[in-house]
């Protein structure tokens, strides 16, 4: 194992508007008693068991291969893949005990489970990463967790229970959770949508996927064909439902407010080459 400390750097631990606040790791498969603000793991390695509560992990480089045949436990820290590094735990993945918890999967890299295990204020996203666990349950008494899949990210699961899909949608594409068996029951989960691209009117997204149907529900808060605001750009979008899959259909882009004023200029043009033309006819 190489593994080498050094100050927090915002482009590897602190992109796709997520703050890693303060992040720290400690150690891996050692409760090292104290560690430097964030640590690096930049060499392939296999460990038994892996700790994250002292300071933050960032696994880095592609082709990076980081194995655990026991479990993980990040506790109040974060631990985060780069590009082309990937996570794979034969047991449980367990994410904010206490404290916030950040786990995260940015562009190109991947991260597997047996379970994963969500509490605390926990934040878990696929940033245009992959993340594919077993069963996936957020615990109960944990209200402010969320799971984020960032466009282009995908979530993998064969049972979840957890209460909130948060989608952030990426230029041509919003993040999808994909179910390896028929268990889809959507009606416990209520889903929530943000970011600021503007999507071309009737562009459809597909947000979650099973290959060999049984999706069955809805989401708690949208009836089929039920409207979805939450983009910054004041977008809806219109849910549909079938035993396959689940899609957003993306309404007309509202204007911007400068557009408006654009349009008021122009129509105030209009109306005085409006009322010249009138006046020379007479």
């Amino acid at each position: 194992m190489k593994m080498t400390s050094r100050t927090l750097s915002p482009l590897t631990l602190a992109t796709a508007a997520m703050a890693l606040a303060t992040p720290v790791l400690n150690a891996v498969d050692y409760n090292a008693p104290s560690g430097p603000d964030v640590s690096f793991i930049e060499q392939s390695n296999a460990y038994d068991n892996m700790t994250i509560q002292n300071s933050s992990v960032g696994i880095t480089g592609a082709g990076v291969v980081v194995t655990v045949s026991g479990n993980v436990l990040v506790n109040g820290k974060s631990l985060v893949l780069s590009a082309g590094a990937s996570l794979d735990v034969a047991g449980t993945l367990n994410v904010g005990q206490s404290g916030t918890s950040i786990l995260s999967a940015f562009t190109g890299s991947s991260i597997s489970a047996a379970a994963l295990v969500q509490g605390g204020l926990s934040q878990v996203s696929a940033a245009a990463g992959s993340l594919v666990v077993g069963t996936y349950t957020i615990s109960g008494a944990s209200p402010g967790s969320e799971l984020v899949i960032i466009g282009g990210g995908t979530v993998t699961v064969t049972d979840f229970y957890w209460d909130t899909l948060n989608l952030r949608f990426a230029t041509s594409s919003a993040g999808k959770l994909i179910f390896d068996n028929s268990h889809g029951n959507m009606g416990t989960v209520s889903l929530a949508i943000g970011g600021s691209v503007i999507a071309t009117e009737g562009l459809v997204y597909t947000i979650v996927e099973s290959p060999i149907g049984g999706i069955t529900g809805t989401f708690n808060n949208l009836p089929e064909g039920a409207i979805l605001a939450g983009m910054t750009t004041g977008q809806e979008f219109t849910v549909h439902y079938t035993p396959y899959e689940i899609t957003l259909t993306a309404g007309a882009p509202i204007p911007e407010p400068s557009t408006y004023a654009l349009l008021g200029g122009v129509g105030a043009v209009a109306l005085v080459l409006a009322s010249r033309w009138r006046r020379r006819q007479r």
